[in-house]
């Protein structure tokens, strides 16, 4: 049975986001240009506002990270961190605060335990989060 914990910020290649969150926030902010920072943003507003950012930990996404903007990555994220945290600026404190008291450990520690026990070759389960040990 999900729990869905909470998270600091979603991760922008999957988000479900209701409807009623964008009427009530608004969508992305195109200050953050292409990629990289808006959904960091976007949660943050949604958390002010009462809403809560959760990790339905029941579902399993593919995501080869930084494919869809090429050379361009490393540009786009510092550009946009700087106008995240002028907006934002106790962020990091947030998600350094999150990495350490490692709330998804026992998540981690229950899909590695499932895929021992499996026969026959490992079906690859892996969970990331913004590449701290996730």
């Amino acid at each position: 049975m999900p729990t869905y914990p909470e998270l600091p910020t979603g991760v922008g290649f999957c988000l479900y986001i209701r409807r009623a969150l964008i009427d009530a926030i608004g969508s992305f902010d195109p200050a953050f240009c292409l990629g990289y920072g808006e959904e960091n943003d976007f949660c943050l507003r949604a958390a002010a506002a009462g809403y809560r950012n959760v990790l339905c930990e029941d579902a399993f996404v593919l995501h080869l990270g930084g494919s869809s903007f090429g050379g361009k990555r490393a540009d786009l994220a510092e550009r946009n961190i700087v106008v995240l945290l002028e907006r934002h600026p106790g962020y990091l404190d947030l998600v350094h605060g999150y990495i350490a008291a490692d709330p998804l450990r026992p998540l981690r520690e229950l899909a590695a335990s499932e895929q021992r026990v499996h026969d026959g070759p490992p079906h690859g389960i892996l969970h990331l989060l913004h590449g701290h040990g996730g």
